[in-house]
């Protein structure tokens, strides 16, 4: 059996509980892995350009998001939804922070909104005020970062790398 047949089958199992959807803890496997190797990614490029600091976060996404990958199996569908939900929006924010605005982090906010629009069981008020709430982030942080200079100046040089 292959490794990707494997990783299939493990993304795909069922869920514990039988109150909760195979399809929300789906999704939430695969944004976990996704962002997990999203986060991978930044940690070896902002090790090579010079930021240790936003790479040290950039590790300890990648292992907050193994965990939310790994409570998919424990029946705390619900549960890891939020977290994943404040995770990202916390990773999104300090990235930011430290790096700025023009290496395109906070478009990880769109990502989280179509993963509250596709794994929330709620009603559609909730759905609309998520994402009134992530519009209004989106902005807070655009006017933050525009506010106050980043902790470290990335250069064109490097991000075009």
């Amino acid at each position: 059996m292959s490794i990707f047949t494997r990783l299939k089958n493990l993304i795909m199992m069922d869920v514990a509980n039988e109150n909760e959807t195979k399809k929300a803890s789906v999704i939430m496997r695969c944004t976990s892995l996704f962002l997990s190797l999203y986060f991978l990614v930044q940690l070896i490029v902002l090790s090579f350009v010079g930021c240790p600091r936003a790479a040290v976060l950039s590790f300890f996404c990648i292992l907050a998001y193994g965990c939310a990958f790994a409570m998919t199996y424990q029946g705390f569908t619900s549960l890891t939804q939020h977290y994943l939900e404040i995770l990202t929006l916390g990773c999104t924010a300090s990235l930011v922070s430290l790096i700025g605005w023009d290496c395109s982090y906070q478009h990880i906010i769109f990502v989280l909104l179509l993963f509250i629009l596709l794994t929330s069981s709620s009603e559609i008020p909730y759905k609309i005020g998520a994402t009134a709430f992530l519009i209004f982030f989106r902005m807070a942080l655009y006017l933050y970062i525009h506010s106050s200079k980043p902790f470290y100046i990335v250069s064109q040089e490097q991000r075009d790398r």
